[in-house]
């Protein structure tokens, strides 16, 4: 959903600092987490850059949640059927605003 005019970085900037980060939980990886889910993503048959998701499902795991959200909800579930539960698309933008 690109805007127009396009937004200057500063701005976007304080709209993450102020609108988006407050509401996010960080979870740091240590490095022992990574082979593991190395492996474990090669067992599925997979590669690539799906190990940056494989990577956010490991972080999400160390966390109790009710929900995780992702675009790629279906590829999410079969990366970590464990988690397939919390797994969704985030609702529309109309729905989140009410």
């Amino acid at each position: 959903m690109p805007i127009q005019p396009k937004r200057e970085t500063v701005d976007v900037l304080e709209i993450l600092e102020t609108e988006v980060i407050p509401y996010f939980t960080f979870v740091p990886l240590q490095p022992e987490d990574y082979l593991p889910a190395i492996r474990d993503l090669v067992g599925k048959g997979f590669g690539g850059g799906r190990i940056c998701d494989m990577l956010h499902l490991r972080a999400a795991s160390k966390l109790a949640l009710e929900r995780i959200y992702t675009f790629n909800d279906a590829e999410w579930k079969t990366l970590a059927p464990e988690l397939s539960p919390l797994i969704c698309s985030p609702p529309p933008m109309s729905m989140a605003l009410e």
